[in-house]
């Protein structure tokens, strides 16, 4: 059974309240991931408005939402985008079905204001857009347990690959696959093992995409 409800409503005092604070605890360099949808009575300009209060402090920010929310947090500039594949047509309308739709639906992303983009294909893996190259990540083919968190094992994976290891892009999005696809093989949602991503990003295919 998943039970998947709405929050509880937050005014507009909250929110400023929360942006103060986030303000307040993010130094230069930390990573703040703004997920999910909104809670209600969060206008759809929310995470714009985080976005910009961590980069005021020196901070990085990646944005992995949906809808209006995602289409306004664009315009503050992530540093990293991170859609599925249904988030990422619905805000560009490209079909992501060929290397070229994918190219073109990297860069109508990057166009809205994101400097980076990732965009999780499913199955087929997922596509990077650092600004200098594209690349495309896919994995082996596995017995898929349960779905549910792999787009955020896939995020995290990416994120410790670029932030702390400071991987090329081509491993940005291999580490990432690689980590999705071990959280989608085991059941539950808690992260996978070190050593089963390992295993998978070893078998993760990767392919440059040109412009």
């Amino acid at each position: 059974t998943k039970l998947n409800e709405p929050g509880a409503a937050v005014t507009d005092d909250d929110l400023v309240a929360f942006e103060a604070r986030l303000q307040a605890r993010v130094r230069p360099g930390d990573i703040c991931v703004f997920s999910g949808s909104l809670p209600p009575g969060a206008p759809d300009d929310t995470y714009a408005r985080l976005i910009d209060g961590v980069h005021q402090v020196g901070g990085l920010a990646v944005l992995d939402s949906s809808g209006a929310a995602l289409a306004a947090g664009c315009a503050a500039g992530p540093d990293l985008l991170k859609p599925n594949m249904d988030e990422a047509r619905e805000l560009v309308s490209c079909p992501f079905d060929t290397d070229a739709a994918v190219i073109r639906g990297l860069a109508a992303l990057r166009d809205l204001g994101a400097r980076g983009v990732l965009v999780s294909l499913g199955a087929r893996g997922a596509a990077y857009d650092d600004g200098e190259t594209v690349w495309w990540a896919e994995p082996p083919a596995i017995t898929e347990i349960n779905s549910v968190g792999a787009g955020d094992a896939l995020t995290a994976a990416a994120l410790w690959a670029w932030a702390v290891r400071g991987e090329s892009a081509e491993d940005i999005v291999r580490w990432g696959v690689a980590c999705g696809t071990a959280a989608a093989m085991q059941d539950g949602t808690s992260a996978p093992a070190l050593e089963s991503v390992r295993r998978v990003y070893t078998q993760v295919r990767t392919r440059p995409l040109v412009r």
